[in-house]
């Protein structure tokens, strides 16, 4: 995915294995060389990193974080965290949400905004005043259908 490509390609800067790899393709092909094999060495396709939005879990893998909460590391990005977080668990089923789902509120400069639809489930980015969007009533965010400046 190109947000683990991004990731990668910050950490090699971020660390200067860009340099001692000779340049930074080189760093990156071999920061995924690497990171593909933990993930085979699981035995289960996991997602690296979670992008989007937000997260919906199963009752199972609440229960297995909440159990496992002190133990677990807290700092870093969250997409990467839940990624090694759920590595050990078997037998997940991984739906990935169509596009349009998941969402920013609709805002110049983000490349995930997008107007909410009656197919919009999550959407990140809210303030107090797009909360006023929101009818309480019928449980309905009527935000723009595009960017407002």
């Amino acid at each position: 995915s190109l947000g683990g490509c991004a990731f990668l390609v910050h950490q090699c800067k971020l660390f200067g294995q860009d340099e001692v790899e000779g340049n930074l393709q080189a760093c990156v092909e071999k920061a995924q060389r690497n990171t593909l094999q933990v993930s085979s060495y699981f035995g289960a396709y996991a997602p690296r990193w979670f992008l989007g939005m937000g997260w919906v879990f199963g009752r199972r893998i609440v229960d297995f974080l909440a159990r496992n909460v002190a133990d677990l590391k807290k700092h870093g990005a969250a997409d990467v965290q839940l990624g090694f977080w759920l590595a050990p668990l078997e037998g997940i089923h991984w739906v990935d949400m169509k596009e349009g789902q998941f969402h920013d509120y609709p805002m110049p400069g983000s490349t995930f905004s997008k107007g909410c639809t009656d197919k919009t489930i999550l959407v990140h980015r809210m303030n107090e005043d797009r909360w006023k969007d929101f009818d309480a009533k019928t449980c309905e965010l009527h935000c723009p259908l595009t960017a407002v400046t």
